[in-house]
């Protein structure tokens, strides 16, 4: 996929995250490895998310440094995901978000319960828990959230902080957000004794799924958020 496909793609998943209601005013970035090169697109740090387009992402490197014109970029927020892009370097997508629900999941000690099929997504994926140390710099806490992820887990509880998802392609990042949040939503609604999915339909479940899973790309979702954001 060219530089340019992925400018288009990226812009439209801000944009989405703003319609959706998922963005934190100017913060959590998501950003997009560029295949090929060693470079990387974000958003430029002061823009809300609808104003984001596809000619003011900003191309960086692992360091955080801006290639050509643009930024500034938010090098705080850069650091989390330059610690998952030096590891993860097969996953070209990394979304980070603060929405009140996935924030209050993030922060349940019993982790992803399995009281959705929305939950059921994220188990099959592999969800871990990273716990709160501030914001992620340079240090122990940089490497132990790289210890954390190291196989292939796409999605992240960040006690105290929100949550991230990992993907290799816009498609299956989408999916992989909108899973988070749905389940975090029905979870805090469903108080403190939901009913849980019994364990043998759960290993049903995952076994069609890792079916279905192959198929997302073309699922049909994402061309459907995308026309939904043109009307």
């Amino acid at each position: 996929m060219d530089e340019q496909k992925l400018r288009e793609d990226l812009a439209i998943f801000y944009n989405a995250m703003h319609k959706m209601g998922w963005d934190d005013l100017i913060f959590t970035p998501t950003s997009v490895g560029i295949p090929g090169t060693e470079h990387f697109l974000i958003h430029e740090y002061g823009l809300m998310f609808n104003e984001v387009t596809p000619d003011n992402l900003v191309k960086i490197d692992i360091t955080g440094q801006i290639i050509g014109n643009g930024g500034p970029i938010a090098n705080s927020s850069w650091m989390l995901h330059r610690a998952i892009h030096e590891v993860r370097t097969e996953t070209n997508w990394v979304v980070h978000w603060h929405s009140p629900d996935v924030c209050a999941l993030a922060n349940d000690p019993r982790g992803v319960l399995p009281i959705s099929q929305h939950a059921l997504v994220i188990r099959a994926e592999g969800v871990v828990n990273h716990p709160y140390g501030g914001p992620v710099v340079m240090g122990q806490d940089y490497l132990d959230l790289q210890n954390l992820i190291k196989g292939d887990v796409k999605f992240i509880l960040m006690a105290g902080h929100g949550a991230t998802v990992l993907a290799d392609n816009v498609e299956e990042a989408f999916w992989n957000m909108y899973n988070l949040q749905t389940a975090a939503e029905i979870q805090v609604k469903s108080g403190a004794l939901p009913t849980l999915i019994e364990k043998s339909v759960e290993d049903t479940f995952v076994s069609k799924y890792k079916v279905f899973k192959n198929n997302i790309p073309n699922n049909g979702l994402w061309n459907a958020v995308k026309r939904s954001l043109s009307k």
